[in-house]
């Protein structure tokens, strides 16, 4: 197998455990997420054999967890864009108005970010 795609599927398994680790914290799903966690554990450690063979399950849980973290990062993206629209349409004018305002900064600084006006 490429070694490249080795990488990445190590990757791949090795996020899915992580996510396992975060979602043990939930005593409802930590068995599921404990059971989860150490397949793929023992699915990094076949990728690090020499000559790794994969089962037909080994890619299967590869499928499943790249769904998983590419769900994870779409979420990730998501959240980051309302992120930068809020700063780029809130904060940085606001803060722009104070810069620009020199003399008068103060005032124009309470009148922004004081939320009890």
């Amino acid at each position: 197998m490429d070694k490249g795609y080795i990488e990445l599927f190590k990757t791949i398994a090795r996020g899915v455990e992580l996510t396992s680790e975060t979602a043990m914290d939930d005593k409802m799903y930590r068995e599921k997420a404990e059971r989860m966690r150490d397949d793929y554990i023992k699915l990094v450690d076949k990728l690090d054999e020499e000559n790794a063979e994969l089962s037909l399950a080994d890619y299967v849980k590869l499928y499943f967890g790249a769904e998983i973290l590419t769900k994870q990062i779409e979420r990730n993206i998501a959240t980051w864009r309302l992120t930068a629209e809020n700063y780029r349409n809130g904060v940085i004018p606001k803060l722009r108005q104070v810069i620009d305002a020199k003399e008068n900064f103060k005032e124009i600084a309470d009148k922004n970010f004081n939320l009890n006006n």
